[in-house]
């Protein structure tokens, strides 16, 4: 079975202020297209079986999309797409935002932006979010590693940060997206130490080639565990809004 874990969902301009817009156009040539259309999207992923769904919330850098447009996107797709809810927790009200967004919403898992919303995933005010997701079993899928926005600290979102977080909830279940580029190794480092974290391989081709490396150079049997990662190497197509 092959799961893409990361797809987003993003109306342009409804989702985003104006200065992401432009910086998305600062860095690449020709600008491409934020707007998610799942025909488009099934085009280049005609091999996968489920993909994992979310939108994205960072008041800091300028993008958030409603949960609840997210959730009628999955069940539109409900034979292929899995909603997940996205949080700020830097904002007020994060805490009935997750317990809307799986209570009633019925999203499976969680995404968290912390360079582009500038928080800390290890934080102790944000506890509450681990133990809410550990006690109901919901997966974390964070971005780690760097981005092209300007309002984004690198400083939020090293590896390291999630080190911390697993010590102190063993039964959470993290996504680490991108392979925390430029930090590969300090990626692939927290994996053989907790049973709950993965990475996924949605990035460049040079940052995939580095986690080979790493990961072929510390874990066992690490030839075979990566063919059975998901999603596949950069050899398969994905969507461009999927590197946000």
């Amino acid at each position: 079975m092959l799961i893409d874990v990361h797809s987003h969902f993003f109306r342009c301009p409804e989702h985003f202020q104006k200065d992401f817009i432009a910086q998305t156009r600062r860095v690449t040539n020709p600008a491409f297209d934020l707007n998610v259309r799942w025909e488009d999207y099934r085009a280049q992923a005609k091999e996968c079986d489920w993909t994992v769904v979310f939108g994205g919330k960072a008041a800091l850098a300028g993008l958030w999309v409603p949960d609840a447009e997210v959730a009628a996107y999955a069940k539109s797709h409900a034979d292929k797409a899995i909603g997940f809810l996205s949080l700020d927790p830097s904002q007020a009200g994060w805490q009935d935002e997750l317990h809307h967004g799986h209570q009633d919403l019925k999203l499976k898992g969680i995404k968290l932006m912390p360079m582009y919303a500038g928080f800390y995933p290890n934080d102790r005010k944000f506890d509450y979010l681990w133990e809410y997701a550990s006690s109901h079993q919901l997966p974390v899928l964070l971005h780690t590693g760097t981005t092209f926005i300007d309002r984004a600290p690198l400083d939020c979102t090293l590896p390291r940060l999630i080190d911390d977080v697993a010590i102190r909830f063993p039964r959470a279940k993290i996504i680490m997206a991108h392979l925390s580029h430029p930090y590969e190794g300090e990626c692939v480092a927290n994996m053989p130490m907790f049973m709950g974290i993965v990475r996924h391989s949605t990035t460049d081709r040079f940052s995939f080639i580095t986690l080979l490396c790493w990961f072929r150079s510390i874990v066992p049997g690490a030839r075979s565990s990566l063919a059975a990662t998901t999603p596949s190497p950069p050899s398969m197509p994905v969507s461009r809004a999927s590197a946000i």
